[in-house]
């Protein structure tokens, strides 16, 4: 079988040879798992830096997913075709490509064949040593005996007094491990996983790295994760990041990167009669503001503004006498602050995942009181059912939060991070081209068409044009470029904000409600960010791409613990991200990162995925909500795919036929179950409560039903998507609490069960049902603003429809689970309307 790609570059950088990967599907069936593979380029030539590794099985075992890894030529602006070939077994008559890293009991080494390092398997050393390789001679870049390292300082405020507290992670006494997770002949991964700790024995913020290498480049990536353990009123993240030692006998200058060109160069080891610069400052302290800084001496001299500007590329360098080292931190505006410092005197640079620069990270609850007025649930998990809970959320009076239980303790956050490395005379504005491809990385990845038309992420429809798929597309269409459009204006940047948009707009002010309660960060409330997944999808639209890759890492990291008693739930929307009470596992689903974990092979995101299940199948058997039971079958579904194994498969089905199993009410869903999710048996107790459509469409078990019963192939699950979606065709006086919005209002909500009752029973009905969704705007959108003295930006506004409204000043809520709702659904139901037929 063939499948044609392309890497497409979307920057004004070229490069003959640049390290991408990417997922490229195939149908059921099609590839068996001992396939040949190999990869061609322009005329049908073999490409000779690429690797290809299964990711993903369909049940039959045949091949769903592989990751292709290459080194691409990138065109400006411009695409790259090549070939996926995948043929019967056979013995290759080429020789077999040696991996490029091994160990022994000591050291990992890797060889690229441009760069060599060696890794410490004991020692938390971020290198022992690290070399470029430039035409058969080894030139050190770290220093013998350096100790290149991850750092964090902390503020600790103290009741009469603040005190700075240095942690490091090859103190004597971290909890270290250096592992080598793949070694393959393009792609090596090295995972390092410690702790920060303090001269004093102190811990802090466990961290878990990854180093990418790859076989003929300079280039290595570092994708990094830390988990704040501290307590948010009182300690307070000054800096963390990662320090490089080079040689500093040979430093003779450093580069940093404005907002263009080819940099900023600053001389260091001149003559006595010019002033030797020694420390150097690139510090993007907002979205929209940078200044690039030096000084002679930092402790006696003041620093100099060499250049101040809007939005930095993200890079410094430093140049010795045989080699060159850039550091570059990719979304380096987006999640501001961040900053790179270079000391010239001794070889360093510094690296600052996060730079306050005087401005600590703040974490604490933006109030001592928790207010029901505004949607902020003040009950703690332990209390579910909430059967004696107000029925008007005005009822609630305002009661302190409870401070101790429900914090910032325990979530993450996750920096990607380049190092790059070139010989001394290589072009000046090398390392500016290099940020460019690490800034906004090329995309390998397959047509549109053929991703939907191998049916791994169900039966959808492609908009493959602007006159495609009529006024639903040209809906679907406007609502992406409006949650796009919005990110851009409304600056939803920053370090711990970064990927994530509002709940709820207000018509009164003209803005969304960031200052009020849980109707301000969305949290992913409603899968907004499987909708942006979808959008994509649908599309092929790279903005999207880069908006729901970021909007995954957020929802990964920073919406969920990750340790201590909470570890597996989420976080609830809120003011800030970690400010509401309600802790649920809902807010961790894996569909999001299924995709993602597909298309891009990250494994930070599966390990998030494995955690979930875990947390999970680590409880006693109780009662759970059905919420609860799609956590656990979204992260089944992707560790079955994964791995092939037949036991999650087993367990998968157990699960969503007990999700389905008999009860007194045949169209609806049970609100709980008793489960037991090692063995993933569960049973409905008489007479519990029916789940909410709301809940059972947006929130997880209905999307997970759809994409697992053809991979299943449950008779049960079937019967139950078919008896579920009969109550659109029920009229509203036979309506009973859960029945969804249609057919009275109809909604995009139901699209998918509308439409797999069309495919599989050919009812019209349904189809008539669809038609009515699609044609659905439930959130629309008026102009605003205008073009006088004292009026703002001309601009869209959304407001809802057939939606009851909350406020007093008569606005309404959930607008952007409205509008990621239009963009996961409308593609599954134009499918429908196009072609009859259960993938």
């Amino acid at each position: 079988m063939k499948v044609f790609f392309a890497v497409d570059n979307f920057t004004t950088a070229a490069h003959a040879a640049w390290p991408v990967q990417g997922g490229i599907p195939f149908p059921r069936g099609a590839v068996k798992p001992d396939a040949d593979f190999r990869v061609t380029g322009r005329g049908g030539r073999p490409t000779a830096d690429a690797e290809v590794r299964i990711t993903g099985y369909w049940p039959d075992g045949s091949v769903k997913w592989a990751l292709v890894s290459l080194n691409a030529a990138v065109p400006v602006n411009g695409r790259a075709g090549y070939c996926l070939h995948a043929g019967p077994a056979a013995r290759s008559r080429q020789p077999r490509r040696r991996s490029l890293a091994w160990q022994d009991g000591n050291n990992i080494y890797v060889d690229t064949g441009l760069v060599r390092l060696t890794i410490n398997r004991r020692r938390a050393n971020l290198f022992e040593s690290l070399a470029l390789l430039d035409r058969g001679r080894e030139i050190p870049v770290t220093a013998a005996g350096a100790r290149s390292s991850l750092f964090a300082d902390v503020q600790h405020r103290l009741a009469r007094r603040t005190a700075m507290e240095k942690f490091e992670a090859n103190a004597a006494g971290a909890d270290f491990s250096a592992v080598l997770e793949s070694a393959g002949t393009h792609r090596v991964v090295i995972r390092l996983r410690g702790a920060h700790v303090s001269p004093a024995g102190r811990s802090f913020a466990p961290y878990d790295m990854r180093i990418y290498a790859f076989r003929n480049s300079t280039l290595l990536r570092i994708v990094h994760t830390f988990v704040y353990d501290g307590e948010p009123r009182r300690d307070f993240l000054d800096a963390i990041g990662l320090r490089l030692f080079c040689g500093a006998a040979s430093a003779r200058g450093y580069a940093m990167g404005g907002r263009t060109g080819g940099g900023f160069y600053t001389e260091y080891a001149r003559s006595p009669q010019w002033p030797r610069w020694r420390h150097g400052l690139l510090w993007q302290d907002s979205s929209g503001h940078y200044s690039m800084r030096k000084c002679v001496d930092r402790e006696r001299n003041s620093w100099v503004t060499i250049q101040e500007g809007a939005r930095s590329q993200g890079w410094a360098a430093l140049h010795a006498d045989k080699f060159q080292a850039a550091v570059i931190l990719r979304n380096c505006w987006q999640e501001a602050p961040k900053s790179i410092e270079i000391d010239a005197a001794n070889g360093s640079i510094t690296a600052s995942f996060y730079a306050g620069h005087g401005r600590p990270l703040d974490l604490r609850r933006y109030a001592d009181d928790a207010f029901g007025y505004l949607y902020e649930t003040i009950v703690p998990p332990a209390s579910y059912p909430r059967h004696n809970l107000p029925r008007s959320q005005a009822e609630f009076p305002p009661v302190p939060f409870d401070h101790e239980n429900f914090n910032a303790r325990h979530i993450g956050k996750t920096t990607e991070l380049f190092l790059d490395f070139a010989s001394a005379g290589a072009p000046a504005g090398w390392p500016a081209a290099s940020a460019a491809l690490c800034q906004r990385p090329p995309l390998l990845r397959a047509a549109p068409e053929w991703m939907a038309a191998s049916g791994v992420f169900g039966n959808y429809a492609v908009i493959s044009s602007r006159s495609a798929g009529g006024k639903p597309a040209a809906y679907l269409r406007q609502c992406a470029e409006f949650m796009l459009g919005e990110q851009a204006a409304r600056n939803w940047y920053g370090f711990m904000d970064y990927g994530d948009v509002m709940h709820s707009f207000d018509p009164a002010r003209d803005c969304w409600r960031f200052d009020q309660g849980g109707y301000a960060w969305n949290n992913n409330e409603g899968m907004t960010c499987e909708g942006a997944w979808m959008g994509y999808l649908a599309t092929g639209d790279e903005r999207l791409y880069r908006f729901s890759e970021a909007m995954t890492r957020h929802v990964g990291d920073v919406d969920r613990h990750h340790a201590g008693p909470l570890a597996g739930c989420g976080i609830r929307h809120n003011v800030n991200h970690w400010g509401c009470a309600d802790r649920e596992r809902r807010m961790t689903i894996a569909l999001n990162k299924r995709v993602y974990y597909f298309l891009s092979g990250d494994e930070h995101t599966l390990d998030l995925a494995r955690a979930s299940y875990n947390a999970l199948a680590a409880l006693p058997p109780g009662s759970f909500g059905m919420m609860d039971l799609g956590v656990a079958g979204a992260s089944l579904l992707l560790l079955w795919e994964t791995t092939g194994a037949a036991r999650y498969g087993n367990l998968l089905r157990r699960l969503t036929e007990s999700m389905c199993c008999r009860w007194e009410n045949p169209h609806g869903f049970p609100a709980g179950m008793q489960m037991n999710f090692k063995t993933c048996a569960g049973r409905v107790r008489p007479g519990s409560s029916a789940l909410a459509s709301f809940f059972t469409t947006m929130f997880g078990p209905l999307t997970l039903l759809l994409e697992t019963v053809n991979l299943t192939k449950s008779a049960a699950v079937h019967a139950k998507l078919l008896k579920f979606a009969e109550l659109l065709l029920m009229p509203h006086a036979k309506a009973v609490s859960y029945q969804p919005s249609m057919p009275d209002a109809p909604s995009h909500e139901m699209i998918r069960p509308a439409a797999y009752a069309w495919r599989a029973t050919g009812d019209k009905r349904y189809r008539k049902c669809l038609e009515r969704a699609l044609a659905a705007r439930p959130v629309r959108f008026e102009k605003r603003g205008g073009a006088g003295g004292l009026d703002g930006p001309s601009h869209l506004a959304p407001r809802t429809k057939n939606f009851p409204n909350t406020y007093a000043d008569g606005g309404e809520k959930g607008h952007t689970l409205r509008l990621g709702n239009a963009l996961m659904n409308i593609p599954f139901g134009l499918a429908a309307i196009v072609r009859r037929k259960n993938t």
